[in-house]
């Protein structure tokens, strides 16, 4: 069995240095041991900065997070939304929305499926839809620290 999942890892690394992608850093996870009581966080920021030259420039940062869990099961939705522009001229107007599951998420080695919408409109990115599965790896796990790649 070990062997098969090196063997798929292997084939999963080899096949991601030929695709290209963009990855997101929403990795919201929980060191605490598995609960069958469902646990909801939220978390919301936002930001505005407003420079004033010879035109006023606003550029403002959005982001929520939400995580469920219930007992092995983990469900991570994050979205962000930025914009930046300078009265008549839009400079920045980009964003995501990302859903990602995890079943048994103390695992040492676990699937990730995702799914992301994203858009990017002054970088030619007027909307693009992703679906897949990365592998995770848990190297390390304790009470208030984890490390995965």
């Amino acid at each position: 069995m070990k062997r098969i999942i090196f063997l798929w890892l292997l084939f999963t690394y080899l096949f991601v240095l030929s695709t290209r992608g963009q990855i997101l850093n929403i990795d919201r996870s929980d060191t605490s041991n598995y609960t069958r009581k469902t646990k909801i966080s939220l978390n919301f920021s936002t930001g505005l900065e407003i420079d004033k030259q010879k035109i006023t420039l606003y550029d403002a940062t959005n982001t929520a997070e939400a995580l469920w869990q219930q007992y092995k099961e983990l469900f991570i939705l994050s979205a962000s939304y930025r914009f930046t522009y300078n009265g008549p001229d839009d400079i920045l107007n980009a964003g995501y929305i990302h859903i990602r599951y995890r079943h048994n998420y103390k695992n040492k080695i676990q699937p990730e499926p995702f799914f992301q919408y994203q858009w990017d409109n002054n970088r030619g990115i007027i909307f693009r839809t992703l679906a897949g599965a990365n592998i995770r790896y848990n190297f390390t796990k304790g009470d208030n620290f984890n490390f995965n790649a």
